[in-house]
């Protein structure tokens, strides 16, 4: 069985990092064909033409210049806009450059076009170091070489003892609220989608790539469908019920046609019974017969004409409802928006305290004992992973290093 590697004592820490700094100089170059460029890279483009008459090279002065990489991966090239570059290689970037080129003055022959890496990202180095913060990053630099920019090992590196136990709940703590921001954010992230009407979003800010984000992202997920799901069958209740109302008015403005025909003959019949009565041409019988006849489809268009006004207003109710519906949905939305805006503040404020307290820790702790005896463990951060006991791991930019006790839970 494979035995997991041990952290490094204290005392071997400052042999190593003395030797490190004294042979950084002999590491091998980074190979700039296989990096792939990102967001803080500073880059060099030189672009030269031919001309096949005189087979001399021409250089376009106005191309010729340093470019950084914005954070969408993007660079600002003069007559192309923007370019992507970030993820790709300096030759793959150079080549849609001089084919753009070509293609966007008539070129007969493509342009050479020569991307250089002036600047990478730059690398951090964080934890039990005297003087962390963010420095350049040169090819051929290993963590430990990082560490050493970064003035090696603190002098009196906690240990064991209740400040050591204190620091490791601090940061554990740290961790926790962490985890909740990632958490809110995510569910930011679905109430503004669900109050825009749009899909969840494909890229979060602020949310780092790993197992548990991947856990909170399809959560809400699920949540955001379950509630459109419920939204759009109680909207579809809604409009059922506008159709069959939709469709018992217009048999009632049928009916209600049809009733004031009937009601224009039997007044016709009526005035036609009364002029006869009068002249002794027809019993009287007759008349109240065509009287009574009239009188009952007077009833029934007064029925109908009640009955379309009531459905009409059903109609108006049953759109009322629908309005209601998607106004209270929205409501909720934002109310929840704003409990979740409340959330994030009031973590970002115990993160705060918390990173402070950690400083203050390190800062305020004595080591006690052998230094020889005391035992740290370096790990990378790199694009959401972490590399573990990764004291003489080759860097790359971007990457960040970090010096922490033995049994730290990461993130």
């Amino acid at each position: 069985m494979m035995q997991k590697p041990r952290p490094v004592p204290l005392q071997h820490w400052i042999a190593m990092l003395v030797l490190a700094l004294a042979t950084g100089a002999a590491r091998p170059a980074l190979a700039q064909d296989a990096y792939r460029i990102g967001p803080g890279d500073v880059l060099n483009l030189r672009v030269l033409e031919g001309e096949p008459v005189s087979r001399v090279l021409k250089d376009w002065p106005a191309m010729t210049a340093d470019y950084a990489v914005g954070l969408d991966g993007t660079l600002n090239v003069p007559f192309l806009g923007a370019v992507q570059a970030g993820g790709r290689t300096s030759q793959e970037v150079g080549a849609e450059i001089a084919e753009a080129l070509q293609n966007r003055f008539a070129l007969p022959e493509r342009p050479d076009a020569t991307i250089e890496i002036v600047t990478y990202q730059p690398i951090v180095v964080m934890g039990l170091v005297r003087a962390p913060g963010q420095f350049d990053f040169r090819p051929g630099l290993s963590a430990e070489h990082a560490i050493g920019l970064a003035g090696g090992l603190l002098d009196d590196l906690l240990r064991g003892s209740e400040g050591a136990r204190d620091l490791i709940k601090a940061e554990g703590a740290l961790v926790l609220l962490e985890d909740q921001r990632e958490r809110l954010l995510v569910q930011r992230a679905r109430l503004d989608a669900e109050r825009n009407d749009a899909p969840f979003p494909d890229v979060l800010p602020g949310i780092a790539s790993g197992t548990a984000a991947t856990a909170l992202i399809a959560a809400e997920k699920a949540i955001m469908a379950v509630r459109q799901d419920n939204l759009d069958r109680e909207l579809a209740a809604i409009e059922d019920q506008k159709t069959l109302i939709a469709a018992e008015i217009a048999a009632l403005e049928a009916k209600q046609v049809a009733l004031t025909r009937q009601q224009e003959l039997a007044r016709s019949e009526v005035e036609s019974a009364e002029s006869l009565a009068d002249r002794g041409l027809v019993a009287n019988a007759r008349l109240s017969e065509v009287e009574r006849l009239l009188v009952t489809v007077e009833n029934q268009t007064l029925d109908v004409s009640t009955a379309l006004l009531e459905a009409r207003q059903n109609l108006a109710t049953a759109e009322s409802d629908r309005i209601s519906l998607l106004d209270t949905r929205l409501a909720g939305i934002v109310t929840q928006g704003q409990q979740v805006d409340a959330e994030l503040a009031e973590i970002d404020r115990k993160i705060a305290t918390q990173r402070a307290l950690s400083s203050h820790l390190l800062a305020t702790s004595r080591m006690t004992g052998d230094p020889a005896e005391v035992e740290v463990e370096i790990v990378i951060r790199r694009q959401g992973d972490v590399l573990r006991n990764a004291a003489t791991e080759p860097l790359r930019p971007g990457d960040i290093v970090d010096v922490i006790l033995p049994g730290t839970t990461l993130n």
